[in-house]
């Protein structure tokens, strides 16, 4: 058995975080309180120390360019008056506008253009067709103008299938990592905490 008192409070958490698993409780809820509190705890201390190194300490060394964001991310603060909550529309709107800008070209590049580019290569091998096939199949179970002959129809049950497949294979990995955590905390209880294994 370990006498690492780290070790200890982990394995006092693992327990309270199952022992919901029996019905609400207080250990449940201690161990919960703490990891909200430890994380945001955690959240404040890194936003303090991200503040300080990208923001204030730039501006200490010189770099009065730095004084922009800060002055916007103060401005945010002004929402908690009534009198002069206006004033924080300014950086949401610079935010938001900033944030889609960037996000749109990454979003498009990434989840649309290279998703079309990925789908339509050469058919050269099975695993390529089959792909080709499902997202052929797919679009055409999400086009509801067309008409709906035999031949329609079975190219959309394909495409109802594959995505059938897609999803299960999504929740399955899901699950798979889920499990990978449970083994690898009670490897913790049983290997580092008990010294079973």
């Amino acid at each position: 058995m370990s006498t690492n008192p780290g070790v200890w409070i982990l394995a006092l958490v693992t327990f309270g975080m199952f022992s919901i698993l029996f019905g609400d409780n207080k250990f449940f809820r201690i161990v919960e309180h703490i990891y909200v509190g430890v994380t945001a705890g955690n959240a404040v201390v890194g936003g303090w120390v991200y503040l300080r190194n990208s923001g204030i300490n730039p501006v200490l060394q010189g770099d009065v360019k730095m004084i922009i964001p800060i002055a916007l991310g103060v401005l945010l603060f002004t929402r908690f008056s009534m009198k002069n909550a206006w004033m924080a529309r300014y950086p949401v709107g610079w935010f938001v506008g900033v944030g889609l800008g960037v996000s749109l070209v990454t979003t498009l590049n990434v989840q649309f253009i290279g998703q079309v580019v990925a789908s339509f290569k050469p058919l050269t091998s099975i695993n390529i067709i089959l792909i080709f096939a499902g997202v052929v199949g797919t679009i055409v179970y999400f086009h509801f103008s067309m008409k709906q002959t035999a031949l329609v129809r079975s190219i959309a049950q394909f495409g109802r299938w594959t995505m059938m497949i897609a999803f299960g294979a999504a929740f399955g990995n899901t699950v798979q990592s889920r499990i990978s955590l449970l083994v690898s905390r009670f490897m913790d209880i049983l290997g580092v905490w008990l010294g079973i294994i």
